[in-house]
């Protein structure tokens, strides 16, 4: 018998520990000394799972289920190398324009947080992914100069003018939703910290930073990175 960590969780390891997100339940957790032993053996021996398997399986860590169609992809998390961030302008004029959709997106997006499961927000982000006719991301190797960063600076300049409190994951995911109505793929990626703990999320094309510098971000071990495609996220 074959067995694999379910769509809605993701894992890494920070200070020794496995730290798993569940995204179904929006929350962050740690397995008891016993069941991360009995994980981290199936880790080094999937073939052979012993009879420590079975309350990893009550407890749905683990799941002899197949993959769901659609299901969100987590994909390796290329390390940041740059950081378009600390050239956005401080103040400056702003587009009504880009005011206004900057405004619906990120209320959107709040309304969608606290309505939602996280699982059911980051899917929309990948729901047309397979149907979107952009090019894909390229890998790990650095990020096309063809791209543009200029959409990442609208978004922040409007941003300051949404009396909207901000926070890491909704500004993430807002900016997400900008980019790609212009466009422009990318990936939003969740990373932890271990004692004490911490989750942070930040937008990512490549290997460059859109939303937070490489200083900070570094700090954090990445946990998921979600794509989105080019096509208009819902």
């Amino acid at each position: 018998m074959r067995y694999r960590l379910p769509d809605d969780l993701s894992f890494c390891r920070v200070d020794d520990r496995l730290v798993f997100l569940d995204v179904l339940h929006d929350r962050y957790f740690l397995l008891p000394a016993s069941q991360e032993q009995a994980f981290v053996a199936w880790l080094d021996h999937p073939e052979s799972a012993g009879t420590d398997i079975a309350l990893l399986l009550a407890n749905k860590v683990l799941t002899e289920a197949p993959p769901s169609p659609g299901t969100m992809q987590t994909e390796p998390v290329c390390k940041p190398e740059r950081s378009v961030a600390e050239r956005f302008p401080a103040a400056g004029a702003v587009q009504p324009a880009a005011l206004l959709e900057v405004l619906s997106i990120v209320v959107l997006t709040r309304w969608q947080l606290k309505h939602r499961t996280l699982k059911q927000v980051l899917g929309s982000m990948t729901r047309n992914r397979c149907a979107s006719p952009a090019p894909q991301l390229r890998d790990c190797d650095g990020v096309s100069d063809t791209i543009s960063f200029d959409a990442a600076g609208v978004f922040a300049q409007a941003r300051r003018y949404v009396p909207v409190e901000p926070t890491c994951l909704l500004d993430s995911i807002a900016l997400a939703r900008f980019l790609s109505r212009r466009h422009q793929p990318g990936s939003l990626v969740f990373g932890v910290t271990g004692a004490p703990f911490s989750a942070h999320c930040w937008i990512q094309v490549g290997t460059t930073v859109l939303n937070d510098t490489v200083g900070n971000v570094g700090a954090y071990t990445p946990i998921r990175e979600v794509r989105w495609p080019a096509g208009t996220l819902r």
